[in-house]
């Protein structure tokens, strides 16, 4: 059974908690294309695992940059730390964004194949949408097919 709770609380309370409900939110929906793709799901788990770490890294050098920016008076050791942060943190930043889009990305390929062959109701997910909205787009399509599950009436796809 597929996660079931609207994509719209998932919105709601990820803003409320400035964004760590939908991170495990996240990995809820990964153990749940774990159950559906056990053999490709490593993957996805050191991914979203690897961005997470990155993420933190970012997050940390983000505070360093600010400490340090505030207690430099523009020499010392302090100071000569932040052309490295300027400098890393960007290449830090993109490498998180592309691992969590290669791990949502093959997400959305399991649950296709999944959908489209094991249980076959036809599941198309834009890629488009995937790209821009992925968590919500995946939680509206998990309620969909939970609700399936539940009652035996598949709501049509937009």
């Amino acid at each position: 059974m597929p996660p079931d709770g609207s994509w719209v609380a998932v919105w709601l309370i990820g803003a409320i908690t400035m964004g760590i409900y939908v991170i495990i939110y996240l990995f809820k929906q990964l153990n749940f294309v774990k159950e559906i793709d056990p053999q490709n799901t490593s993957k996805k788990l050191w991914l979203t695992g690897i961005a997470l770490i990155l993420g933190v890294v970012v997050l940390g050098f983000i505070v360093t940059g600010l400490v340090a920016g505030a207690m430099s008076s523009g020499s010392g050791a302090i100071a000569s730390i932040i052309p490295f942060i300027t400098l890393l943190f960007p290449v830090l930043y993109i490498a998180a964004i592309v691992c969590i889009y290669m791990a949502i990305f093959k997400m959305r390929t399991s649950i296709v194949n999944y959908y489209n062959t094991v249980e076959p109701i036809g599941l198309k997910l834009s890629p488009i949408m995937t790209f821009f909205f992925n968590i919500y787009y995946f939680q509206y399509h998990f309620q969909r097919i939970a609700t399936w599950k539940k009652t035996g009436v598949l709501t049509p796809q937009a």
